[in-house]
């Protein structure tokens, strides 16, 4: 089955969330940030973002191969270079100030979602957003030190959604679109 994971994609949402939260972020604000704005995204249009592998870890849920790779930024090379900077420490930066025209990838109702997720929680920072989606995010499973897969259909089932077998054979049909038109 073809994967509908496009890093530069990845790495434009990561910069997107980063310039919103000012230039510079947490590491955790901007994983759980891009979670949650993949889970908006999912309410709203039956779809993720990203199209990452979910994993729950002890502070909340994840997109897996983006935070792998966000952990990394400043050992890989492209596409994360072209628009962080470097880790130091615990937090990431935009290596510059971007356009709209820059996140050529993104869709303006991806934008407007993840616009409106950093407006939901521009108070809320690190342990804090961590405790709100604990709270919040009924799909999520504290693994106690490890991680565990977190299915889309717990996503959808978390949201209210009742047709959980049509919402993965539907699910399916966009990954498998998605990794086609990638190719």
């Amino acid at each position: 089955m073809p994967s509908a994971f496009n890093p530069k994609k990845a790495a434009q949402v990561i910069a997107f969330l980063v310039q919103g939260r000012g230039g510079r972020a947490d590491i955790i604000d901007v994983v759980k940030l891009a979670y949650l704005s993949d889970r908006e995204f999912m309410d709203k249009y039956d779809r993720p973002i990203i199209f990452d592998e979910l994993y729950c870890l002890d502070h909340g849920p994840v997109d897996s191969q983006t935070y792998d790779a966000i952990k990394k930024v400043g050992k890989l090379a492209s596409p994360w270079s072209e628009y962080l900077r470097p880790r130091q420490r615990h937090d990431i930066a935009v290596i510059r100030n971007f356009t709209s025209e820059d996140f050529d990838l993104l869709s303006l109702a991806e934008e407007k979602v993840m616009g409106e997720v950093l407006d939901e929680h521009k108070h809320r920072h690190k342990f804090k957003l961590v405790d709100w989606i604990h709270e919040n995010c009924r799909e999520w499973s504290n693994p106690r030190g490890t991680s565990v897969p977190l299915p889309y259909f717990e996503v959808w089932k978390a949201l209210g959604r009742e047709n959980l077998d049509e919402m993965e054979k539907h699910w399916n049909n966009i990954k498998n679109l998605a990794g086609s038109l990638q190719t």
